[in-house]
């Protein structure tokens, strides 16, 4: 396992061990969201991302758009190093409200360990966030896991964990430490040379300080297209 991404093992389990004292969750919230991400390999060690995705729910209609611009650097075999931008459209019932923009630094790995034929992977992602409307910067990282299992040469199930730590409070970043914890299962199939189809589940716990958490329940669908 690289030293270097020993850190997003150590964050996600101590982010569980936190959560497991249990916290009153009196709101839930069903949500639906589609996804794509488009890669470009520029040569041997550049590679160019774009990820969108549109996020609606039962309770709040349409509520977010949103686009990430990602340029990785492969530092090694298994690592690489990205830096990116992101464009946070905010709605709700499909109402424009307020635009986040972020900046992320991130490193991944794509192969922390093999567990039999399942390949374990990771990353951990820092962003500083600006929202209009509201004054500072919000400092917030975000360790995260996955587990890929292979159930055929066409059919593989992955597990994921990402955990949110907000790194200090701002008028729109309001709960310190940790945030949220993201569970997904998910079934990923090619649809043709290029192109990927995942369907998913996600729970998505929020901690609410001096208040009962929220648990949402995601439906997911994205199209991953590499070239």
């Amino acid at each position: 396992m690289n030293c270097l991404l020993r850190p997003i093992l150590a964050y996600t389990l101590a982010a569980l061990l936190l959560a497991m004292p249990g916290h009153a969750v009196a709101k839930s919230d069903t949500h639906y969201w589609a996804s794509s991400s488009i890669s470009v390999k520029l040569n041997n060690k550049f590679v160019l991302t774009n990820d969108s995705s549109v996020r609606s729910s039962d309770a709040k209609g349409l509520y977010q758009a949103i686009n990430h611009f990602l340029v990785g650097y492969k530092a090694t075999k298994h690592v690489t190093v990205t830096l990116g931008y992101t464009s946070d459209f905010q709605h709700l019932h499909g109402t424009f409200t307020t635009t986040e923009n972020r900046f992320r630094q991130q490193i991944a790995s794509d192969q922390l360990a093999m567990i039999g034929t399942a390949k374990l992977s990771g990353k951990l992602r820092l962003e500083e966030r600006w929202r209009d409307g509201f004054a500072g910067t919000g400092w917030r990282m975000v360790p995260s896991t996955r587990l890929a299992i292979p159930l055929s040469k066409k059919l593989a199930l992955n597990l994921s964990e990402d955990v949110f730590f907000n790194l200090n409070t701002t008028g729109f970043q309001k709960t310190p430490g940790l945030d949220r914890l993201r569970t997904a299962v998910s079934l990923g199939m090619p649809l043709a040379k290029h192109f990927t189809l995942e369907l998913g589940y996600m729970e998505q716990h929020g901690f609410v300080p001096a208040a009962e958490d929220t648990d949402d329940h995601v439906m997911t669908a994205k199209i991953i297209a590499a070239f």
